[in-house]
């Protein structure tokens, strides 16, 4: 199949998947590989079909949204690609930001989309309004939704997710969400205005001995939430404490378990970086750009 070829390059070449590279391993010039290039939306409805396949016989899967940069660290006429701030170095660099989605069931993982925010540098002054990061989840959300219309969905997303705008649409549209909510945060929680953090100081609501979580309703800018208080021992024997917020119940394990439902996002991004070339396409042009971030997500499969 036409729609197969790119990913395929992906996936035999060996070093960087420039156009030049993987046109060298089929004796071809770089424009010819760049033509074998399709539109984002044609690799994505390949792993629609992939993903309906594979999760036909589950009554529950997750979606899980997070977002990654794709470094340009080398280049300043890249369209589209701008200053962030890069946490494991400790500074801004030049790059893509990618807000990704997946389907899991824990054992499997397939994207269903991939798309991009802009630096504030960018946009400024632009008058055009751009997708926010929120507005991307939702969209992913509601492909997943038309994907499997008979499954009971879970949408799981870190910190940065947990804001009052996609917490209560997920409540207004009675989408069962799990994030994990900041400390900092003031909830009210039987009548009083709580800090999260303080709850560690109500001994009746911290797990101890064999519990590792418990769970309460609170109400945060009037969204109900139930929030999850999960206690962590390391291999050193040290104890602490993180806190998710959910838009549906739930026991506190359950709350717990499908949180871990996150991390195969993180696996995802390690493979497609490493070992398929998602940050090694050299174009200036950013739509080219998204068409290789799209085959490389289809080339996983």
């Amino acid at each position: 199949m036409q729609v197969l070829k790119y990913p395929i390059l992906t996936l035999l070449s060996i070093g960087k998947r420039s156009f030049e590279s993987m046109g060298a391993l089929i004796q071809r010039s770089s424009s010819t590989v760049s033509r074998l290039l399709n539109p984002a939306p044609v690799y994505f409805e390949q792993t629609y079909l992939i993903s309906r396949a594979i999760f036909a016989k589950r009554k529950k899967i997750f979606v899980v949204i997070d977002d990654t940069l794709i470094n340009k660290i080398h280049s300043k006429f890249m369209w589209g690609a701008g200053m962030f701030f890069n946490s494991k170095i400790g500074r801004r660099i030049m790059a893509y930001k990618l807000v990704a989605g997946l389907v899991t069931d824990g054992k499997f993982a397939v994207p269903i989309g991939g798309s991009y925010l802009f630096a504030k540098e960018l946009t400024d002054g632009l008058n055009k309004k751009f997708p926010t990061k929120i507005d991307i989840a939702k969209q992913f959300i509601e492909t997943a939704i038309k994907l499997f219309p008979d499954k009971r969905i879970i949408v799981v997303a870190d910190g940065h997710y947990s804001t009052i705008e996609f917490l209560s649409w997920c409540r207004s549209q009675k989408i069962h969400a799990e994030t994990r909510m900041h400390n900092n945060r003031v909830v009210l929680f039987n009548g009083k205005n709580v800090k999260i953090s303080q709850f560690l100081e109500q001994k009746d609501l911290v797990p101890k001995g064999r519990k590792m979580a418990r769970t309460i309703s609170v109400v945060w800018h009037n969204i109900d939430l139930e929030l999850t208080i999960v206690r962590r021992i390391n291999k050193s024997g040290d104890e602490t404490f993180v806190f998710l917020a959910a838009t549906y119940k739930a026991k506190p394990m359950e709350h717990v378990k499908n949180y871990v439902y996150r991390w195969p996002i993180e696996k995802f991004f390690r493979t497609v970086k490493q070992s398929l070339g998602l940050q090694e396409c050299f174009s200036r042009i950013l739509e080219k750009q998204h068409r290789h971030v799209a085959a490389v997500f289809l080339g996983v499969f």
